[in-house]
């Protein structure tokens, strides 16, 4: 648990270094995201995946991008020291954190 923890960590503080308009002051910070995110993931994307199935369906699955893109909003209104500058940053965190959580830690 600690080394996933650990890896999304990295792979957040890695988005924050490379897309502009993401300011991550502390890696404290960036841990209470990734805990957040893991939460998130575990508990409330089920949720979400089943109420939003059938637009998940007719979108080809494009729709879960939507979520991640909304529990990332959401997490920026728990920590405001965790700031996305603009709609354009969200949508690159979301899709660079997405795409390399998936390459590091799929099982």
């Amino acid at each position: 648990m600690f080394k996933k923890l650990a890896i999304s960590t990295i792979i957040i503080l890695v988005c924050g270094w490379i897309i502009p308009g993401v300011i991550i002051p502390d890696i404290i910070i960036a841990i209470a995201i990734a805990i957040g995110l893991s939460l998130m993931n575990h508990f409330l994307k089920p949720i979400l995946f089943f109420f939003d199935l059938p637009i998940t369906i007719l979108a080809l699955g494009s729709f879960m991008f939507v979520i991640n893109i909304a529990m990332i909003h959401v997490l920026t209104m728990i920590f405001p020291t965790f700031i996305i500058a603009n709609t354009d940053s969200i949508i690159l965190f979301s899709g660079l954190y997405s795409f390399l959580h998936n390459i590091y830690l799929v099982n």
